[in-house]
């Protein structure tokens, strides 16, 4: 029936959402700590902003990913006979994936930041690391 229609729609576009945010969140989390070895290697250059910022960054990655993994907690064992009682738990999920998405690219212009502070300071120890880095 058309009820169950209206329920697994959004339950499968939020889990679907909450994977991919899962898994950019990773691959920018792989990147971070791929510059953070590279910037704790850097002799004499003062990398305080640097790592301030990729802290920062970690952080609305970290965010990111429990954002995601509470989607699926609470989206997952949803079933369609207790629709539309459940819409407020797909509603709550839908609002953690704005935050989570906020959270991203939140991170994603931490890094672009990072990356030209590093250009400027030391383009070769940067190059590999750029070349890896997630596009947006």
């Amino acid at each position: 029936s058309h009820k169950k229609f209206s329920f697994y729609i959004p339950q499968i576009r939020l889990l679907a959402a909450a994977e991919a945010m899962d898994s950019v969140a990773n691959r920018m989390l792989e990147t971070a700590k791929k510059i953070e070895e590279r910037v704790q290697n850097m002799e004499d250059t003062d990398t305080a902003e640097i790592t301030s910022l990729l802290e920062n960054m970690k952080a609305k990655l970290n965010n990111a990913k429990a954002q995601s993994n509470a989607i699926t907690a609470a989206v997952s064992p949803l079933e369609s006979t207790n629709f539309p009682a459940n819409r407020a738990t797909l509603q709550s999920a839908q609002a953690k994936l704005k935050t989570g998405m906020t959270d991203i690219r939140s991170a994603m212009k931490d890094l672009k930041e990072i990356l030209k502070m590093l250009k400027e300071i030391a383009p070769a120890e940067i190059e590999t690391a750029t070349h890896n880095a997630p596009q947006e």
